[in-house]
């Protein structure tokens, strides 16, 4: 096998939450988006806890040394380490000034300590599922807040300002979808989702959008099939093993989704056991040394929670819980 090093950025939630436009079961999640440090020593992840929105946390791989990030009245959500691991980029809804509305910007805080700095945003535009490229600029995704069908990959350049299209994706027309990539280090290969084909799946590309393959196939076709199909893919370290989010196991929509491990030397994929009652898991990050699973979910059957931090072993299967949310979400 040859070794290909890998760096894994995680973020990702529904089009529904981020136009503002929640179910019920959205409105309930107590939690969000668990991604690795770069060292694979921390996990930020987004919570509500004390409070009604969401706010950013870290924590430690071995529990303890929980650190609350942002504290503010906005929702903070789809945290992704930079790749010295000193901050976390991420997408908030900010006032539009001067338009009497909300749009989602991308911004970033100091692990450190320091005030939340927002960092680019478009009026008409929300801009979300944000990580660093190995030249330092910013990739992300972008729709108009008047379109939830339609979303693209874009970068935003940190010297100029300028923002560029990376992948150009097609209107679809079912309006959940969610778009997450995982980059190679090197910056040439690129792990997403998207719906491209009309429903839920994983691809892969070089940075450029070239050379486009699909690596999942969804037997789920509608809604009334399952909503997920394939999604948030995040990749080892050494480019093996890509864990994506699924319902393709599950017999109603939204319940028991799990997580599917796809080995990318073989071919081969299975599906991890399920290691949460909960019925509402939520997508995985891959550890950087590619042994463990972080995710949220809500424990018990619930969607109000409360909700866990949880890592999983891969090899044993053992499950521990990191963090849990200390009141049911209202």
């Amino acid at each position: 096998m040859q070794k290909r090093t890998l760096f894994s950025i995680t973020a990702q939630l529904s089009a529904m939450l981020l136009s503002g436009i929640m179910t019920s079961a959205h409105a309930q999640q107590g939690a969000q988006g668990a991604t690795w440090s770069p060292d694979g020593k921390s996990i930020a992840f987004a919570a509500k806890e004390g409070g009604t929105d969401f706010e950013l946390f870290v924590i430690q791989k071995e529990g303890g040394g929980l650190k609350q990030l942002t504290n503010n009245d906005f929702l903070d959500l789809q945290p992704s380490f930079s790749r010295d691991g000193k901050q976390i980029i991420y997408s908030s809804l900010l006032d539009d000034e001067g338009n009497n509305s909300k749009e989602w910007d991308v911004a970033s805080i100091d692990i450190a300590g320091g005030k939340p700095a927002r960092l680019f945003g478009e009026r008409g535009m929300d801009d979300y599922h944000p990580f660093e490229l190995p030249d330092g600029n910013i990739a992300f995704s972008q729709r108009r807040n008047s379109d939830v069908h339609d979303a693209d990959f874009r970068i935003w350049n940190k010297k100029t300002g300028k923002i560029t299209y990376l992948i150009d994706e097609p209107r679809v027309e079912l309006g959940f979808f969610e778009i997450k990539a995982t980059i190679a280090q090197a910056g040439d290969t690129l792990f997403f989702s998207s719906k491209r084909n009309g429903h839920h799946d994983v691809y892969s590309s070089s940075l450029n959008g070239d050379n486009v393959e699909q690596l999942t196939v969804n037997s789920r076709k509608t809604a009334a099939e399952g909503w997920l199909g394939f999604s948030a893919p995040s990749i080892s370290a050494d480019g093996r093993y890509l864990v994506v989010w699924t319902d393709q196991s599950a017999p109603e929509p939204w319940g028991n989704v799990t997580h599917m491990l796809i080995d990318r030397d073989t071919g081969q994929s299975r599906h991890l056991p399920k290691p949460v009652k909960g019925r509402f898991m939520d997508y995985p990050a891959m550890s950087p040394d590619g042994k463990t699973l972080a995710f949220v979910s809500s424990i018990g059957e619930g969607p109000s929670g409360p909700w866990g931090l949880f890592v999983q072993d891969i090899a044993s299967g053992k499950v521990s819980e990191l963090w849990r949310q200390s009141v049911a979400t209202q």
